[in-house]
C-alpha cells in the first residue's frame, strides 16, 4: 500500500471526503442562488 493510498483511506475513515463534498455542494448552491 502506497502512502497516498493510505492517506486516502484515512481521509475516508475520518469523513473528510464527505465533508469536502458537502462543502462543495453548498458552495455550488450558494453561487447558483446568489
Amino acid at each position: 500500500m502506497k502512502d497516498s493510498e493510505r492517506l486516502d483511506l484515512l481521509k475516508e475513515i475520518g469523513g473528510t471526503r464527505v465533508y469536502e463534498e458537502r462543502r462543495r455542494e453548498s458552495l455550488k448552491i450558494m453561487q447558483e442562488t446568489g
